[in-house]
Protein backbone atom coordinates (compact mmCIF):
# COMPACT_ATOMS: atom_id res chain seq x y z
CA UNK A 1 0.00 0.00 0.00
CA UNK A 2 1.17 3.37 -1.03
CA UNK A 3 1.83 6.21 1.66
CA UNK A 4 1.17 9.79 0.96
CA UNK A 5 3.60 12.25 1.86
CA UNK A 6 2.79 13.49 5.18
CA UNK A 7 -0.42 12.05 5.14
CA UNK A 8 -1.22 9.01 6.74
CA UNK A 9 -1.34 5.49 4.95
CA UNK A 10 -4.18 6.00 2.85
CA UNK A 11 -2.44 5.32 -0.63
CA UNK A 12 -4.49 3.63 -3.58
CA UNK A 13 -4.88 -0.17 -2.51
CA UNK A 14 -4.03 -2.36 -4.74
CA UNK A 15 -7.92 -3.67 -4.80
CA UNK A 16 -10.00 -0.83 -3.89
CA UNK A 17 -13.07 -2.64 -4.56
CA UNK A 18 -12.13 -5.28 -2.45
CA UNK A 19 -10.67 -2.88 0.12
CA UNK A 20 -13.86 -0.92 0.45
CA UNK A 21 -16.18 -4.04 0.35
CA UNK A 22 -14.53 -5.26 3.45
CA UNK A 23 -15.01 -1.97 5.16
CA UNK A 24 -17.46 -1.44 8.09
CA UNK A 25 -16.45 2.59 8.52
CA UNK A 26 -15.31 4.92 5.48
CA UNK A 27 -15.65 8.50 6.85
CA UNK A 28 -14.67 11.88 6.05
CA UNK A 29 -14.27 14.98 8.52
CA UNK A 30 -12.63 16.81 10.71
CA UNK A 31 -10.76 15.73 14.00
CA UNK A 32 -12.36 17.04 17.32
CA UNK A 33 -11.21 15.60 19.82
CA UNK A 34 -7.79 13.02 20.12
CA UNK A 35 -7.53 10.98 23.69
CA UNK A 36 -4.09 9.40 24.07
CA UNK A 37 -4.77 5.38 25.05
CA UNK A 38 -1.93 5.42 27.54
CA UNK A 39 0.69 2.52 27.99
CA UNK A 40 -1.09 1.02 25.17
CA UNK A 41 -0.10 3.46 22.80
CA UNK A 42 -2.16 5.37 20.17
CA UNK A 43 -4.74 7.40 20.22
CA UNK A 44 -8.93 7.28 20.34
CA UNK A 45 -9.68 10.15 17.70
CA UNK A 46 -13.37 11.38 17.39
CA UNK A 47 -14.09 13.27 14.15
CA UNK A 48 -17.31 15.39 12.58
CA UNK A 49 -18.27 14.02 9.72
CA UNK A 50 -18.47 15.97 6.78
CA UNK A 51 -19.26 12.91 4.34
CA UNK A 52 -19.78 9.55 5.24
CA UNK A 53 -18.97 6.75 2.50
CA UNK A 54 -19.84 3.72 4.65
CA UNK A 55 -21.99 3.20 6.35
CA UNK A 56 -23.63 5.69 3.66
CA UNK A 57 -25.77 7.30 6.35
CA UNK A 58 -23.05 7.18 9.70
CA UNK A 59 -23.66 9.43 12.97
CA UNK A 60 -22.70 12.85 13.00
CA UNK A 61 -19.63 11.69 15.02
CA UNK A 62 -17.79 8.95 15.11
CA UNK A 63 -14.96 7.59 16.96
CA UNK A 64 -12.11 4.73 16.41
CA UNK A 65 -8.83 3.99 17.80
CA UNK A 66 -5.57 4.68 15.89
CA UNK A 67 -2.44 2.79 16.60
CA UNK A 68 0.98 5.02 17.29
CA UNK A 69 1.86 5.26 13.12
CA UNK A 70 2.29 8.66 12.28
CA UNK A 71 0.77 11.40 11.27
CA UNK A 72 -1.58 11.21 14.06
CA UNK A 73 -3.88 13.32 13.32
CA UNK A 74 -4.56 16.61 15.83
CA UNK A 75 -7.72 18.31 16.74
CA UNK A 76 -9.33 20.74 13.67
CA UNK A 77 -7.72 19.00 10.95
CA UNK A 78 -9.18 17.21 8.11
CA UNK A 79 -8.92 13.29 8.01
CA UNK A 80 -10.47 10.45 6.06
CA UNK A 81 -10.63 7.13 7.77
CA UNK A 82 -11.24 3.50 7.10
CA UNK A 83 -11.72 0.59 9.96
CA UNK A 84 -12.36 -2.71 8.44
CA UNK A 85 -14.89 -5.15 9.70
CA UNK A 86 -14.34 -6.53 13.16
CA UNK A 87 -11.73 -4.09 14.25
CA UNK A 88 -11.78 -0.61 16.33
CA UNK A 89 -8.38 0.57 14.90
CA UNK A 90 -8.23 2.52 11.82
CA UNK A 91 -5.98 0.78 9.07
CA UNK A 92 -6.12 3.45 6.35
CA UNK A 93 -6.19 7.10 6.54
CA UNK A 94 -5.30 10.52 5.62
CA UNK A 95 -4.85 13.69 7.44
CA UNK A 96 -4.66 17.41 5.81
CA UNK A 97 -6.34 18.65 2.80
CA UNK A 98 -3.99 17.02 0.16
CA UNK A 99 -3.66 13.66 1.08
CA UNK A 100 -7.58 13.65 1.86
CA UNK A 101 -8.13 14.80 -1.48
CA UNK A 102 -6.32 11.87 -3.16
CA UNK A 103 -7.59 9.34 -1.48
CA UNK A 104 -11.25 10.87 -1.82
CA UNK A 105 -10.56 10.19 -5.73
CA UNK A 106 -9.65 6.67 -5.31
CA UNK A 107 -12.66 6.02 -3.13
CA UNK A 108 -15.08 7.52 -4.99
CA UNK A 109 -14.00 5.97 -8.01
CA UNK A 110 -14.24 2.39 -6.57
CA UNK A 111 -17.16 3.05 -4.17
CA UNK A 112 -19.69 2.17 -6.69
CA UNK A 113 -19.06 -1.13 -6.86
CA UNK A 114 -17.70 -2.12 -3.70
CA UNK A 115 -21.64 -1.67 -2.65
CA UNK A 116 -22.23 -4.95 -4.93
CA UNK A 117 -18.68 -6.48 -4.04
CA UNK A 118 -18.39 -9.29 -1.29
CA UNK A 119 -15.32 -9.66 0.76
CA UNK A 120 -12.88 -11.75 -0.26
CA UNK A 121 -12.40 -14.49 2.49
CA UNK A 122 -8.39 -14.46 2.17
CA UNK A 123 -6.24 -11.91 3.88
CA UNK A 124 -8.98 -9.66 3.86
CA UNK A 125 -10.21 -7.82 7.21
Amino acid sequence: MQAPADGGKLGRPADPVGELACSRLVVEGTVVKVEPRGESGGSRVTVTVGRAYKPAHAPVRVSFLLDGSQPAPHTGQPVLVRVARDRQNADLWAVGEAPVKAARAWLTEALPDSRHATCPAAGRR
